[in-house]
C-alpha cells in the first residue's frame, strides 16, 4: 500500500493534464482484442513443418521465439524486421520495400509485429511470408516489452536489442541494425 501512494500523485498528474488521443499500441500487444473482433486474421496452430506462406484469410501468424528459431535454423540468410505497424520514425521502413530488397539479396524475409493492429496487419502486402505476431499467451503477459524481450531472448539468446533488424547466417544470430542501407549479401 505505502509503494502505491508514491505513484497517486503522478496519476492524477497524468489525468488532470493530459490529453490522450488515440490507443496504447506499442504499450499493450492487442491480442485478445485483434482475435475477438477478427478471428480469422490470426493463425494460432503453428505449422511445425515451418511453412509461413499466407493461406486464405489469415495473414498473420501466432508464434514464440523458441519455434521461429527452430524454423529459421533450416535457412541459409534470414532477416527478421521487428514491425511497429504505426511507427513512423526513420527506422520504419515499407515491408514492401524491405521484402525487395531481401529478393534482390536472395535473403529470407521474417516480419515480426511488435503488438496486433487490425487495420494494418489487414492489408494485402507484396510480402512472401505471413506477418508473424508474437504469441502472448505464450508469454503469458500483454505488455508488449515484456512480451518483446522474451521473444528475443528466445529468438538471439540475449535480452532484448532495441534494433528493428536481426540477422542471421545458417540459423545463428550475426548482427542487427537499423538502417534499410545496411542489409548485405550476408556472405
Amino acid at each position: 500500500m505505502k509503494n502505491l501512494t508514491k505513484f497517486i500523485p503522478i496519476l492524477l498528474l497524468l489525468l488532470f493534464s493530459c490529453k490522450i488521443e488515440g490507443d496504447f499500441k506499442g504499450l499493450f500487444g492487442y491480442y485478445n482484442q485483434t482475435l475477438s473482433k477478427y478471428p480469422k486474421l490470426i493463425n494460432n496452430n503453428f505449422n511445425p513443418t515451418c511453412d509461413f506462406t499466407k493461406k486464405g484469410s489469415a495473414r498473420v501468424i501466432a508464434i514464440n521465439g523458441i519455434d521461429l528459431k527452430k524454423c529459421i535454423c533450416k535457412i541459409d540468410k534470414v532477416l527478421i524486421y521487428r514491425w511497429s505497424p504505426k511507427c513512423k520514425s526513420e527506422s520504419c521502413y515499407s515491408i514492401e520495400a524491405i521484402q525487395n530488397k531481401c529478393n534482390e539479396l536472395n535473403i529470407e524475409l521474417f516480419i515480426v509485429a511488435e503488438y496486433y493492429d487490425f487495420q494494418k496487419m489487414n492489408n494485402d502486402y507484396k510480402i512472401k511470408n505471413s506477418i508473424i505476431g508474437i504469441d502472448t499467451k505464450y508469454y503469458k503477459t500483454f505488455f508488449t516489452s515484456k512480451y518483446r524481450s522474451r521473444f528475443t531472448h528466445d529468438l538471439i539468446g540475449k535480452d532484448y536489442d532495441y534494433k528493428k533488424f536481426l540477422e542471421f547466417k545458417n540459423g545463428l544470430y550475426t548482427r542487427s541494425f537499423d538502417k534499410l542501407e545496411n542489409i548485405t549479401t550476408m556472405n
